[in-house]
């Protein structure tokens, strides 16, 4: 039966790699359950993510030098997902199977790890020029690049647009002096159709850069509070 299981079909890959996750999860489910009975502080957690990555390395290998088969680079892509998918399902299986374990890995970031690890190391298993690897690992750096970019600059307008630290809900840009209420609102107590404070964002940036007022209340506005730097506060007063 073992023997079986070690005859590899390359030909059907959804085939070799259940085996491959199947092999790779019992020589691992095996001692890890000894090491539990024996009260050893281990955790699945801990050694997860090494048994996919051995298990994604020996399939590239076997392909590589042990088969008849020729695998392109988006093939080796193909053998890791699958790789890494049975392995997780049987992860989850032994989970539900033994839920004292104390699994909790996140299996989405765990397979995004595994796909960006088989995407790079295809690179090398597969049978190309050197030129051709040099302008794949270049093409991955350039997209990793250009993906961290935009992932700062969503976090970088996020941060300044909605930016609460003292949690009272209301933004620290709109209460400056963290009292809870916003320093600024729409009033016009003398009804006569003009606010007598408001509160601009011109730039839409969700901080206070300008605020115009009419303290005299006779209809027109006579003092504008700019704040150029666009810290949140205002840095000069200009008289009308």
């Amino acid at each position: 039966m073992f023997k079986k299981l070690f005859d590899f079909n390359y030909s059907n890959i959804i085939n070799f790699g259940f085996r491959m996750s199947l092999i790779a999860f019992v020589a691992t489910t095996i001692p890890f359950l000894l090491l539990k009975l024996l009260s050893v502080g281990v955790r699945f957690d801990d050694i997860e993510f090494l048994v996919i990555i051995i298990s994604i390395t020996t399939s590239f290998y076997l392909y590589r030098y042990k088969s008849s088969i020729i695998l392109t680079w988006v093939g080796y892509i193909k053998i890791g997902a699958i790789v890494s998918l049975f392995n997780l399902i049987f992860f989850l299986l032994l989970n539900f199977l033994f839920p004292s374990i104390g699994y909790k890995t996140e299996q989405l970031t765990l397979f995004i790890l595994s796909m960006i690890y088989s995407v790079i190391v295809g690179i090398f298993f597969e049978k190309s020029p050197v030129k051709v690897k040099l302008k794949r690992i270049l093409s991955i750096i350039l997209i990793v690049w250009a993906i961290y970019n935009l992932i700062q600059s969503i976090l970088n307008s996020d941060s300044k647009s909605s930016l609460d630290t003292n949690g009272d809900g209301i933004k620290d840009s709109f209460d400056t002096d963290g009292d809870g209420m916003v320093d600024t609102i729409f009033m016009d107590s003398d009804k006569d159709g003009i606010n007598d404070m408001v509160a601009m964002d011109a730039n839409h940036d969700g901080i206070i850069d300008t605020v115009v007022a009419d303290t005299d209340r006779d209809g027109t506005l006579d003092t504008a509070f700019l704040d150029r730097n666009e810290n949140g506060k205002i840095d000069k007063i200009i008289s009308t």
